[in-house]
């Protein structure tokens, strides 16, 4: 998909290249963000999997979907395709990729841009490596301001079979005793409908910001839905596995983890499909106490 209505051809553009997961697109949306405001005589296009993020971020003018990234022959030649629809909005001032990937490295070449940027893997949360290349000090909740409802938003999913939590029905349950539930996301495989209000598979990406930004609490694993709520700058309890949670939430900020440190997972923002997860040892007594301490703390008026 390519958004060709605001091309002008005598306007240079931005190119902002980000990963292939939802959370990678929100964590640069600060820095994005930030290189709107200070070149705003150039148009911002965003090249991405998730092309849907464009309409909530209005500093977006043009978006690229560059689809999820594999290295498979078939995507090579879905790369052509992209790098045509990144051409078409040339001449590039500045051309900067939010992650150190080397197919996003080709998207960067191929720009034609007159300056390149690119991040390397460094340590430390991710949305802080993002606004240290473009000099920004965004906030990372960049949605606008929502007032906030009496409801809970639990997100109870994750590709990876290192992501299971035993619990979900039953917090689900608890949660539910003292606000109303509201499930939300994307799955192939919902088995807590009866449990909640089912909206998986039913919102669009705009609606679930929307509906993330009142809730009084979201509950959900290593997942875009984590991000969603640091952007909307929501009090959330987030499940870690393979991954520390120092390395994908900010340091300030409305997110609780809940953490068993596991091997290699202190060094690495993905690790390998076959690694090592201590998420199902999280015991749902520390859940569910964090979740009852944000609920106190936020007591609808």
């Amino acid at each position: 998909m390519i958004d060709m209505s605001k091309r002008t051809c005598d306007k240079y553009s931005i190119l902002c290249l980000t990963g292939s997961g939802l959370g990678d697109t929100c964590m640069a949306m600060p820095a994005i963000k930030h290189l709107s405001q200070r070149y705003s005589g150039l148009r911002i296009v965003l090249a991405c999997a998730n092309p849907l993020v464009a309409n909530v971020a209005p500093w977006v003018d043009a978006v690229v979907d560059t689809g999820k990234t594999r290295c498979t022959p078939l995507h090579m030649m879905k790369m052509v395709r992209v790098i045509r629809d990144i051409r078409y909005f040339k001449p590039y001032h500045l051309a900067v990729s939010f992650t150190f990937h080397p197919i996003r490295q080709a998207y960067l070449m191929a720009s034609g841009a007159d300056h390149l940027l690119w991040t390397g893997d460094g340590l430390g949360y991710r949305g802080d490596v993002n606004n240290q290349l473009v000099n920004s000090t965004e906030h990372y909740d960049w949605y606008p301001p929502r007032q906030r409802e009496d409801y809970v938003c639990i997100h109870p999913f994750t590709r990876q079979l290192q992501g299971h939590w035993d619990y979900w029905q039953r917090l689900i349950y608890d949660l539910g005793r003292i606000s109303p539930v509201y499930l939300v996301g994307n799955s192939k495989k919902n088995v807590y409908s009866m449990c909640a209000k089912d909206l998986v598979n039913k919102t669009l990406l705009a609606e679930i910001f929307e509906i993330i930004a009142r809730a009084r609490l979201v509950v959900t694993a290593d997942t875009g839905i984590m991000h969603i709520a640091i952007a909307t700058n929501t009090p959330c309890v987030a499940l870690f596995g393979r991954t520390a949670a120092s390395l994908r939430i900010p340091k300030q900020g409305w997110v609780i983890p809940c953490y068993i440190p596991c091997e290699s997972a202190e060094y690495f923002h993905r690790a390998g499909r076959k690694s090592h997860s201590n998420l199902p040892k999280i015991s749902y007594e520390e859940v569910l106490k964090k979740c009852q301490s944000i609920l106190r703390a936020s007591q609808p008026s």
